[in-house]
């Protein structure tokens, strides 16, 4: 498996995986999220894959996992200014999870974040993607905040 920049030739796989995460959201949380027929639009897509801020993985010719970022510049009056990797999607394909996948593509993002010189690397977790929220706690994630609703 190889980990490497998202190219133009990635979209479709890149799509059916966003529609993955997608089906999950909705599973998990029909009140927020809808089935959505395009996740994320080809122009979405590769004004990120220009600017280098998708990777894949890639098994055999497939793209059988993602991560997607970005970086915010968190300033303000109140409180210290940092420089922020914000992983904004990790997946890996249903029949590819459980190989290390994902924590390769968690490294990845690791890297980039010491290569750009960040002051923080987050993400968010479903609270009901156990799964995922495992995933993040062995890769050295812990919990910064808890978002609470009343329903």
């Amino acid at each position: 498996m190889t980990i490497r920049v998202a190219e133009e030739k990635d979209y479709i796989q890149v799509e059916n995986l966003m529609k993955q995460v997608q089906n999950l959201h909705v599973e998990l949380r029909p009140d927020i999220y809808k089935p959505e027929e395009v996740v994320l639009p080809k122009k979405e897509f590769m004004e990120q894959a220009k600017k280098e801020e998708i990777l894949v993985a890639v098994e055999e010719k497939k793209v059988v996992g993602l991560l997607s970022y970005i970086l915010r510049m968190i300033s303000g009056k109140t409180v210290v200014e940092k420089k922020v990797l914000f992983i904004e999607c990790l997946v890996v394909d249903e029949e590819y999870r459980g190989r290390g996948i994902g924590s390769r593509l968690l490294d990845c993002a690791k890297e980039i974040y010491r290569e750009k010189k960040c002051n923080g690397l987050e993400l968010q977790v479903n609270a009901r993607n156990i799964g995922a929220w495992e995933l993040y706690k062995k890769c050295g994630f812990r919990e910064k905040s808890i978002n609470m609703e009343l329903e």
